[in-house]
């Protein structure tokens, strides 16, 4: 039997036996014919009676003894304890560990973990801080979502009664309930609007305008369909079949429904270019252009509604391209700012991508494997921005993080006779250095939130070995300090056609690809500083009659960061239809008014003088820019609702 011999000799046997000598090569696993035949198993494959006998050797599937469970799980405690006190005090900065000869994204990525080459597809540990520190029950200190900031203790209480009945009524919670009661998107398009029978009256011209003005916007940011692939296979397929109930189909059209924002995002550029102030950032607020369609419809939503009538007869599919469809299908929510939705489709994306990385195919396809792990990849950062803010459903998959590679961006075989495009090759290369970095950032983010935005309730004499934790308490400054490093890291090694300094910090919008990829990448390093010091706000909100002067000039400093966001949310809405990440900005922007609101009206003194004097000219543009973003979701419209209240103050302040 699978069992120790301990479990196997009750008391009464020990005792009958303790004259008899001891057998000390006990077989932990015996072959179903020797159990039978209750004959002594070598446990080799195949052993020597099945050998002997020439017989099939079968093993059963054994369950660990109680001693191995007990003492596999201490060595694994113990190991993570180890991991978790040493990692600060002895990793200095240049101690992480890279492969021998890595390929040109690695380093790019580096946030401290490896991805080196190979068609193994195991990715080693990503996460070191993270997936090293002990697994004990957790509580969060303070909620990462930002719409949370009203719930902290002492924040609610400070606000005006008019925000306290507002929030009353709607509930603490309002931004997920509001947005989880949003009609669906229209199905039956407008009276005089064109129907399915006009796409196959689509010209050809206009169907490859719509797809390549897609690939010059959304697709630069989130790479997860193939550029060579989609025109060389999807979109003829599709067209040839006349848009036909298959999953090219569903694509294409998917693809063309964001194509539809992606014209109007270029040609909001390009007015922008034209009036000649691409060496400014545009003043003067943020007024909508209705210019969206011709016929006053949601840009590319009858696209969109053809694509999900035929994505319905697919429903069960779960191959790659149907992955590509619920992502790009995510997009077009995300661009809507209906975040539920968006989530919905992540959702359904994980399931096709989890459907892939638990059924490898052996042997796999090197460019299939690297083009799932570009879809489980964008998955992640999807999933991670939509749960984190919101009361959603997560699709888990980052448990898969650390055997999951990242990509390589292989291209895809094609013809020797096919002509090649080094420019197209060269332009491609830098948008996926762009996205490893973003997906680095990510993961550093996702680190932040685990390790200072949660303690472990742990018992008194295990938090008195750990450095780091404290129950009830903050997490020390080593650990921000040791995300500041990894930060820093992560901005060196960027490659130089991305590299920056703090004195120019804010691009100069040459292109839309600097808009897009540059301003966001540049956008996200001063978003991981922010998170860095939210603690410091927490901690003294939470405590305002006894802050150090140090820490009230980490305050201020916060205070500067949050202000510096500005010039680079002006900057992304010179593009506003190809911003899927306006919900979330809002979010941010909701909590920042809060907490400037609290320190204007602290009761201590010293914390007043903590704001910068340029926060009543903030607090009218963070306005200004919830306000146009409420007309897209009733959560944004609460949020708007009490900005205006909150900035009426602090304007005149």
């Amino acid at each position: 039997m699978a069992s120790h011999i301990g479990d196997e000799i009750s008391p009464e046997d020990a005792s009958e036996r303790r004259g008899k000598k001891r057998r000390t090569d006990v077989a932990r696993q015996a072959c179903e014919r020797c159990r039978v035949k209750k004959t002594r198993c070598d446990e080799q494959f195949p052993c020597g009676l099945c050998r002997s006998l020439g017989v099939e050797c079968l093993y059963s599937h054994r369950k660990p003894s109680r001693s191995e469970l007990s003492s596999n799980a201490l060595l694994r405690i113990l190991g993570r304890l180890e991991s978790k006190v040493d990692n600060i005090a002895a990793k200095g900065p240049g101690q992480f560990s890279y492969a021998t000869e890595p390929w040109p994204a690695e380093a790019e990525a580096g946030a401290g973990y490896d991805n080196p080459r190979s068609t193994s597809y195991i990715s080693p540990g990503a996460h070191e801080v993270v997936e090293t520190a002990p697994h004990y029950p957790q509580s969060a200190i303070v909620p990462w979502s930002a719409h949370q900031v009203i719930a902290w203790k002492p924040v609610l209480s400070m606000l005006p009664d008019a925000v306290q009945l507002i929030v009353s009524e709607c509930g603490i919670d309002y931004s997920s309930s509001l947005e989880l009661k949003r009609p669906r998107l229209p199905i039956v398009p407008r009276p005089g609007t064109k129907d399915e029978d006009s796409l196959g009256n689509l010209s050809i011209s206009l169907v490859k305008e719509l797809c390549h003005s897609y690939f010059a916007t959304f697709h630069l940011n989130y790479p997860f369909v193939d550029r060579t692939f989609f025109f060389r296979h999807t979109l003829p397929t599709a067209i040839n079949g006349e848009f036909g109930y298959d999953v090219e189909s569903c694509v294409l059209l998917a693809v063309m429904a964001l194509g539809c924002w992606s014209k109007i995002a270029l040609r909001e550029a390009s007015d922008f270019r034209a009036q000649g102030r691409w060496s400014t950032l545009p003043q003067d607020g943020f007024r909508e252009d209705r210019r969206s369609s011709t016929d006053g419809t949601t840009p590319g939503l009858v696209f969109f509604n053809e694509s999900r009538k035929r994505i319905g007869w697919l429903i069960n599919d779960n191959c790659m391209q149907s992955c590509q469809y619920y992502l790009l299908s995510g997009l077009f929510y995300a661009q809507l700012v209906r975040p539920v939705d968006w989530c919905t489709m992540t959702n359904r994306a994980s399931v096709c991508c989890r459907m892939f990385w638990e059924n490898v195919p052996t042997p796999c396809d090197e460019w299939v494997a690297d083009m799932q792990s570009r879809l489980f990849w964008n998955i992640v950062m999807f999933d991670s921005i939509l749960t984190q803010e919101l009361r959603l459903p997560g699709c888990h998959l980052d448990e898969m993080a650390q055997r999951i590679p990242l990509p390589r961006f292989i291209r895809m075989k094609e013809p020797s006779f096919l002509p090649l495009n080094p420019e197209a090759d060269e332009e491609d290369s830098f948008h996926q250095y762009h996205f490893l970095a973003q997906v680095a950032h990510r993961i550093l983010l996702n680190r932040t939130k685990t390790t200072m935005f949660v303690t472990s309730m742990i018992p008194t004499s295990a938090s008195r070995s750990l450095s780091n934790v404290t129950v009830g308490e903050y997490s020390s400054q080593s650990v921000a300090e040791e995300l500041h490093q990894q930060l820093e890291r992560w901005r060196e090694r960027l490659p130089a056609t991305l590299q920056f300094n703090d004195d120019h910090l804010v691009p100069l919008p040459e292109s839309p690809s600097q808009i897009l990829v540059v301003s966001w990448l540049r956008f996200r390093y001063i978003i991981a500083k922010f998170h860095f010091g939210r603690l410091i706000i927490h901690k003294t909100l939470h405590h305002p009659t006894n802050p150090t002067d140090e820490e009230l000039r980490r305050c201020t400093e916060f205070f500067n960061q949050i202000f510096g966001w500005e010039p680079f949310i002006r900057l992304f809405s010179v593009m506003k239809s190809c911003m899927p990440m306006k919900f979330h900005i809002a979010c941010q922007l909701f909590a920042q008014i809060i907490m400037v609101y609290c320190f204007r009206h602290n009761p201590e003194p010293r914390l007043r003088q903590v704001l910068p004097a340029a926060y009543p000219q903030w607090c009218s543009f963070a306005l200004g820019f919830l306000q146009d973003a409420a007309r897209s979701s009733p959560t944004l419209a609460k949020d708007a609702e009490i900005a205006t209240v909150l900035c009426q103050d602090l304007m005149l302040s």
